[in-house]
């Protein structure tokens, strides 16, 4: 078995040991989450990802809290893949939220939508004629950073993107193999993807991002940690990492998303998603949720597209590709008598003006 978390290390460069420098301030006021935490995993028998969903606003009297329950994870099935993508970095895009652009990105132009003229929510039983293979989406997706950084570089330069990416790729004749990616702009302000190596048999291998939030003793304790944990024990050690740092820092949030990917090859193909409410870990934070409230990501399947979603007293499954996705909610009351009021609709967005 062996562990590695030195992807994160080449991903910050405006990090220190002691934790993200707040980027430079020109004009006005932005809205961040390079502060947001991304913490990756793979063994050989899933694909983990955990992020926090707080969004922030730099303003002359400090960093203030803009959204505790901002989405910023994307769920994507390709042809030849499956993973789970979160973004740290600048929050707004053209307008819109920076999960919600990259999933237009994602989504391509046979299928559409525009998140500026309707407020978009699902789309499903759709048949794409022309759906791409997961390395070819994700350079696509880099290049696409790469044409906003020409015509509005301004903004993206001043708080950049980058992008964790945890799943799986599957071949015709050999077996399938996790990896971990990161799409983020590399010395020359160009956007490109970077993987990990390949590998196969018992492993596992994780990334924070970025990385100067970690200290020595936390890197050592997920070393040590993580390849003896079953996939529960697992998201709970991350989500509470995640929760660890929230409360000694500003700029992270307690609230989490979790997304699961099983082995393809596994008996039950299925991709667990589930939002973990902060609730005594983090007593500066508020509570944002009650606890039979949960949110879903971005799916994006090759016959749907589903925006992030506030489930209400439920939980949800459905089939995208071979995989099935489970939306992991809560039951509000455990009489059998008493009828829960049941709801999954599209999540409300924050509007942000000033970019």
């Amino acid at each position: 078995m062996s562990s590695h978390s030195s992807m994160g290390a080449k991903t910050t460069p405006a990090t220190c040991s002691g934790g993200p420098k707040r980027p430079r301030r020109r004009q006005g006021s932005h809205i961040g989450c390079r502060m947001t935490l991304i913490l990756s995993e793979i063994t050989s028998r899933w694909a983990l990802q955990v992020s926090d969903r707080l969004l922030t606003i730099s303003r002359k009297s400090g960093v203030q809290a803009f959204d505790r329950l901002s989405n910023k994870t994307i769920i994507l099935h390709a042809r030849d893949g499956v993973a789970a993508l979160s973004y740290t970095g600048r929050a707004y895009l053209h307008g819109v939220p920076t999960d919600t652009w990259i999933a237009q990105q994602l989504n391509g132009n046979e299928f559409p939508f525009d998140p500026k003229t309707d407020k978009f929510f699902s789309r499903t039983a759709i048949r794409r004629t022309r759906w791409p293979r997961l390395s070819f989406a994700l350079h696509r997706l880099a290049e696409s950073f790469n044409e906003v950084a020409k015509t509005h570089g301004i903004g993206l330069n001043q708080l950049p993107v980058s992008i964790a990416v945890a799943g799986w790729l599957w071949y015709r004749r050999k077996r399938p193999r996790p990896f971990i990616a990161l799409i983020n702009p590399d010395n020359d302000g160009r956007y490109r993807v970077s993987w990990s190596l390949r590998r196969y048999g018992y492993y596992f291998l994780w990334m924070p991002l970025p990385a100067g939030y970690l200290t020595v003793e936390d890197h050592q304790h997920l070393d040590s940690r993580l390849g003896s944990l079953d996939l529960p024990q697992a998201s709970e050690v991350l989500s509470g990492t995640i929760q660890k740092i929230a409360a000694r820092t500003e700029t992270v949030g307690a609230d989490c998303m979790a997304v699961s990917i099983s082995h393809p090859w596994s008996n039950e193909r299925t991709i667990a998603s589930r939002f973990m409410r902060n609730v005594d870990a983090v007593p500066r934070q508020p509570v944002t949720t009650p606890s039979f409230v949960a949110y879903s990501p971005w799916v994006i399947g090759p016959t749907q597209c589903i925006a992030p979603a506030q489930l209400i007293g439920c939980s949800l499954s459905m089939q995208v590709g071979i995989y099935t996705i489970s939306f992991e909610g809560f039951t509000p009351s455990a009489d059998p008598n008493m009828l829960p009021f049941i709801t999954f609709g599209p999540q409300d967005r924050k509007e942000f003006s000033g970019q």
